[in-house]
């Protein structure tokens, strides 16, 4: 007779027993179960992989080639002129180089009119020897009025 049958609880100890091991059972069975699906998404997703290094790289898209500066227009002179007319993209610049002349240090400006707008946008106003840029980042269709009493050059670059 076991405790459970002194106190008068009449439960054969071995129903306990079978309890407690159809339970343990039932957790192993569960750890098996889990470790067999995991291996299994494992396992597919190595196979989702290309089988070669060949595969891997033909199937990404080309990458984009890098915006350079393209020079577009050059304007020369050492007086006052309206230049002919330049399309560029959303980002460009202007640069010059001017120097005194025969007369010594005289001013050198230059303005960008936009086609259709009579409001310009005054990117240079010096006097004397000058080697400099102004960045732009408006496309559109453009002209630049150049005033200088002295020679420059005067370059539209842009970024394709």
């Amino acid at each position: 007779m076991d405790m459970d049958q002194q106190n008068g609880n009449a439960r054969p100890a071995n129903k306990v027993g079978k309890v407690l091991g159809i339970g343990c059972a039932g957790i192993i069975l569960l750890f098996i179960l889990i470790a067999i699906i995991t291996s299994n998404g494992s396992n597919n997703s190595q196979r989702s992989k290309p089988a070669s290094k060949t595969e891997a790289t033909s199937s990404k898209p080309a990458a984009a080639k890098p915006a350079k500066w393209v020079k577009i227009a050059v304007f020369q002179g050492s007086g006052t002129k309206k230049t002919p007319k330049f399309t560029v993209g959303s980002e460009w610049k202007v640069k010059w180089d001017t120097k005194p002349g025969q007369y010594g240090d005289m001013n050198f400006m230059v303005d960008i009119y936009k086609e259709g707008s009579d409001m310009p946008d005054s990117v240079a106003n010096v006097i004397g020897k000058s080697k400099d840029e102004s960045c732009q980042y408006d496309s559109g269709t453009y002209y630049l009025d150049i005033n200088s009493g002295q020679p420059y050059i005067v370059e539209i670059w842009d970024k394709q």
